[in-house]
């Protein structure tokens, strides 16, 4: 009897995990064949048109003409997503903003909403409170958005996935939070996932990105802080108790800045956005991040030399990256990068001598075409492929 039950539960896992599967890949391709599928997959025609099959008659997916040509002349026909039944509601929690929104499975958000709220001002049970209130506010004001029945919320620092916890966040000053089991408490009819912000993106990256057809990948997070999410054969590498990535907290100077973690000379401390406001307030307190890259534009010298520094801290975490995962792609992102073409240009044209030399043609340079809002569809993708 035990043995049977065992069989069932190894098999009952099989299909949900080739499932997945099935489903990840034809929301990467888009529009994709059953015998492209069966070759990506390794799974038989078989296997790949039960699932496929299932997924017709539930209304998820359904089939279009393909661009290729079949038997006897006739069109062949490839899969699609019906992208109004795949939708999943995202919550991005900030420092000082959290986002609302929903996302289909083409990527696409449809909703978004942004509450200017500084998490610091709640405790931990209050503003979970507060989320249940505006989630639920979003849904009586929303109807025509229907979603399906788990939420992604999104969060930096360092989260257990698996379990739903966030075990350390010093920008929102939160540590070993069950967030995910208070969130279902409050919310029933749901279930949470929890995920960190910048894997969020890699999987953004990963599945609608420019660098999408690469299968091992780093995106590197510079903005209110740093860090890093690693994609190895099209899947989140997480290390032990999810650690991989954190680079922002790897000590880069034992007699620089107190970071916000409690350790002297992180390498965050240097190039994150509140580190590089921190250093201009010693020419002027009520500088704007805006203003210290005017100031760099307009030749100024203390402007000069401070951008010049966050260059220099870049182009090593991009090195750091690059020996450590030996990436095919690092893609650049986070609120420095989109906000400021100069930044990028200086990056472009500076990195590469900061390079191991046997490193530098291992891998390419690439800017993230996502703004903030990129957290949402990376969220939204995990939730809908956690749905079956």
């Amino acid at each position: 009897m035990e043995n049977n039950r065992q069989q069932k539960m190894d098999k009952d896992g099989m299909k949900a995990y080739n499932t997945r599967l099935i489903l990840s890949n034809i929301i990467r391709g888009q529009s994709i064949s059953k015998g492209e599928l069966a070759r990506i997959t390794k799974l038989s025609v078989v296997s790949v048109s039960r699932i496929t099959d299932d997924f017709i008659q539930r209304g998820l997916i359904e089939l279009v003409d393909s661009e290729q040509q079949g038997t006897l002349g006739r069109p062949s026909k490839d899969l699609r997503l019906n992208d109004q039944a795949l939708r999943a509601f995202v919550i991005y929690v900030e420092r000082d903003e959290t986002y609302l929104g929903v996302v289909d499975s083409t990527g696409r958000i449809l909703d978004c909403r942004t509450l200017t709220v500084h998490v610091s001002d709640f405790g931990v049970d209050d503003f979970l409170l507060f989320l249940r209130d505006e989630a639920n506010r979003y849904f009586m004001e929303r109807p025509d958005l229907q979603v399906i029945p788990i939420i992604s919320v999104i969060v930096p620092g360092i989260v257990d996935n698996a379990g739903g916890f966030v075990r350390f966040s010093s920008m929102l000053r939160w540590q070993e939070v069950p967030l995910a089991s208070k969130m279902e408490k409050l919310m029933p009819e749901f279930r949470f996932l929890v995920e960190n912000d910048i894997k969020a993106v890699a999987v953004a990256e990963m599945y609608f990105g420019d660098s999408r057809a690469f299968s091992d990948l780093v995106v590197l997070n510079v903005g209110d802080g740093i860090g890093a999410a690693v994609i190895i054969n099209n899947e989140i590498y997480r290390g032990q108790n999810n650690i991989a990535g954190e680079i922002g907290h790897i000590v880069m100077n034992q007699v620089g800045r107190l970071c916000e973690c409690g350790q002297i000379g992180c390498l965050q401390t240097d190039i994150a956005e509140w580190a590089i406001l921190q250093e201009a307030t010693g020419i002027r307190s009520d500088f704007t991040i805006e203003e210290v890259f005017s100031s760099y534009i307009d030749r100024e010298e203390w402007a000069l030399k401070l951008v010049t520094k966050v260059v220099t801290g870049i182009s090593l975490a991009i090195n750091l990256v690059a020996m450590a995962y030996s990436p095919e792609v690092i893609i650049l992102y986070g609120s420095l990068v989109y906000k400021f073409p100069i930044l990028r240009k200086l990056i472009k044209d500076h990195y590469r001598s900061y390079i191991n030399e046997y490193a530098k043609e291992n891998f390419s340079l690439r800017f993230s075409r996502y703004d903030h809002l990129g957290h949402l569809v990376g969220g939204a993708i995990q939730a809908i492929i956690e749905n079956f």
